[in-house]
């Protein structure tokens, strides 16, 4: 209720995926929420998002390049976080940004919190800026945009978006 269904915070609560509550009965309408189909469709375009970072990944690395993602709206950036877990070689750099100063700190701490500071940084970002976002250094070799685009019927900041 506090930031939003289609908040990074929000997200990143589902992507968890643990039923909390007071008592048993707050922890029962948890789990029943966390269940309900719209999140586990939600649970489902993180693995895929997960799966297609790992293949676009192992892609680069055959051909050579340098991997350095950007995940343009990242929420908390815990599906790029999750996705490279498992892999030492995951990325060179990952560059994470959002609008939200509540996800920016709270992706810092999870980078924080995996040891993953000098590979991986938040900075505050409009995904729809062009020039912000053809200036970003290093430049990505891997965008990311996964939960946000379907939120906005207009089709010109999109396009001004994905030609950044």
């Amino acid at each position: 209720m506090e930031t939003g269904f289609d908040s990074g915070s929000t997200l990143d609560y589902v992507y968890r995926n643990r039923a909390s509550g007071i008592t048993a009965v707050g922890k029962a309408v948890d789990w029943m929420y966390l269940n309900s189909i719209g999140w586990r469709g939600i649970r489902v375009r993180k693995q895929n998002v997960e799966r297609l970072l790992t293949e676009a990944i192992a892609r680069l690395r055959s051909e050579g390049k340098p991997v350095h993602i950007a995940d343009i709206a990242a929420g908390h950036g815990r599906y790029v976080l999750d996705a490279i877990a498992g892999d030492a070689r995951g990325a060179d750099q990952i560059v994470f940004r959002d609008a939200s100063d509540l996800n920016i700190e709270r992706g810092t701490a999870l980078i924080a919190e995996r040891r993953l500071s000098a590979m991986a940084r938040f900075e505050k970002g409009d995904a729809f800026d062009r020039k912000s976002l053809e200036s970003m250094l290093p430049r990505p070799t891997l965008a990311v945009i996964s939960g946000l685009y379907e939120l906005f019927p207009e089709n010109a900041a999109l396009r001004e978006s994905l030609a950044g």
